[in-house]
């Protein structure tokens, strides 16, 4: 059975996928940190994301 925090995951795993496919489409490796890897996160937490992207020169932090 699927509980409401299990949809909400789905739906957050979907999301950074979504935006990962359209910013970073090369991405080699991409990891889910924070909340949502702990199994913590609330329907207002952020999505936590580690992108290995060779086609980056450089160190970029992004925030919504």
């Amino acid at each position: 059975m699927m509980t409401r925090i299990m949809r909400t995951r789905d739906a957050a795993i979907s999301a950074a996928r979504r935006y990962c496919a359209e910013h970073y489409p090369n991405a080699k490796l991409v990891l889910l940190c924070g909340s949502w890897a702990r199994g913590t996160a609330h329907g207002d937490s952020d999505i936590d994301i580690v992108v290995l992207n060779p086609g980056m020169s450089e160190l970029v932090f992004e925030g919504a």
